[in-house]
This record gives C-alpha cells, structure tokens and sequence, in this order.
C-alpha cells in the first residue's frame, strides 16, 4: 500500500477488526502462507528480498463449515485504497510447496511391521485356523510372528501382507465378509491391497478385490472382513491401524 510516508505492508485481522502496518522499502514485496494442517493454523509472512521473511498475525486459525463444505482459500487481487478506479498490482513467480503430497516414502515396503487397530487397541493376527483376527494385549501371541507382516511392494501404492508365521499372505476371498479374510500360501488376486497412508504412522487397507476396506467390528468378537465403505472422523471404527517397523 502507497502513503504519504511511503509503501506499507497492511495486515487486517477480520475477527478481531485489527491493522498492523510494516514499512516497507520499496513497491517489491514477497508474500508466503504457511499452513500446519495437522493443527488447522495458518501464518503469513513477507520478505523484501526473498529470502528472509518475517512473520505478521501470528497464528490463523482455518475455519472449516459444513453448510456449503467451504475451509480458508488464498486469492491474490489488487483494489484503490480511494476508491477509484485505476492502478494495478503485478503478480508473477506464484509457487506451491506441498511436501506431504508425495506419500512414497510412508509406506513400509520391504519391511516387518505389526499392525494396531485404533479402535481397541489389539494387533492383527493371522490366527491357527487360516484367519484374519485379533491378539489382545497381555496374551501370548501379541507381538509374536503371527502379529507380524512383511509387505511386499507390488508397485502403484499396492501391497501384499505375508505372515511370518508362515501361514501365508493376507487374501480376501468370497464376497469379503466376517472371516473371508484368509491366509493363503499362494498369492492370488484377492492378497492385492491399496495402501492408504492416513499421516502419523496410520493406514487404511482397501482390498482391490471387493473396493472396501479391511475392518472389524470392535464391538464383537468376529474376525476381520472386507467390507467396509470407509472410516469416521475419530478413526477408531476399526479400519484404521497404526503400523510400527519391527527391526
């Protein structure tokens, strides 16, 4: 913003109907958004020189409503401070950095992991009869060599879980129901899973056989099935497990 004093960089906070002005020493200014989504904050920042940026604000809550689905977007616009037609502001060199975008490295190809439901906290287990169930906290197969899966990178984000047990690979059969969640020996078509990273060591497991998700009902005691359409906001309807790396 031009005045009489010179060129101003103006931060207007609409919720608390406050202005903080920064001199500025110059009509060149680089502008940054920052956003820490984990914790729905925002910061802006600018920089005289592109390289050294000093934050105004503070922090920004993202607002998110559900009438219209609409959260925070950015826009880049020039208006006359008096109301006047006439003036401009040139904008070039717009850049996006998103480095959560590439989720490559968050899956555990190659590795031993362990598998924890979110809802009750049990591992999943490739049970003595050839199923997909659950080991409790405390008994004498959590954590042993049937609670743990080498997955095996089948390319695109797809995967197959091997048992080290030796039971065999984790395989949807018949229509994905309660105990249709097998382990077979041979890797078939239905051992092929999409790995859905969910952020902060989680995961979804969507079979490619029956397009739903691997989940269980924590409020029973039935084993694992393949149906399931999705999760819900809090995670722990039994189709999200947290993954740890067995070394």
């Amino acid at each position: 913003m031009r005045t009489d004093e010179g060129f101003i960089l103006r931060f207007y906070d609409l919720v608390k109907n406050q202005s903080t002005d920064e001199p500025l020493s110059g009509p060149q200014v680089y502008l940054r958004a920052s956003g820490d989504y984990n914790r729905d904050l925002a910061t802006l920042s600018f920089s005289t020189d592109g390289k050294t940026f000093k934050e105004v604000g503070g922090e920004l809550r993202l607002g998110y409503q559900m009438k219209t689905f609409q959260g925070v977007r950015y826009a880049l616009f020039a208006f006359n401070t008096n109301g006047k037609a006439g003036g401009y502001a040139d904008f070039d060199n717009f850049k996006v950095k998103e480095p959560l975008a590439d989720r490559s490295k968050n899956l555990p190809l190659g590795k031993v992991i362990t598998l924890t439901n979110l809802a009750n906290g049990e591992q999943v287990w490739a049970n003595p009869h050839g199923m997909l169930n659950r080991s409790y906290p405390g008994s004498n197969t959590f954590n042993g060599t049937g609670c743990q899966f080498r997955v095996h990178d089948r390319g695109q984000g797809r995967i197959a879980l091997e048992a080290l047990d030796g039971s065999g690979f984790v395989t949807v059969t018949g229509a994905g129901l309660s105990a249709d969640v097998r382990l077979m020996q041979k890797e078939t078509e239905g051992s092929l899973f999409m790995w859905q990273d969910m952020l902060w060591g989680q995961c979804m497991l969507l079979s490619l056989k029956t397009n739903r998700f691997i989940g269980l009902d924590p409020r029973t005691d039935e084993p694992y099935s393949a149906d399931w359409p999705g999760t819900i906001p809090n995670r722990k309807d039994g189709t999200v497990f947290s993954w740890q790396e067995i070394k």
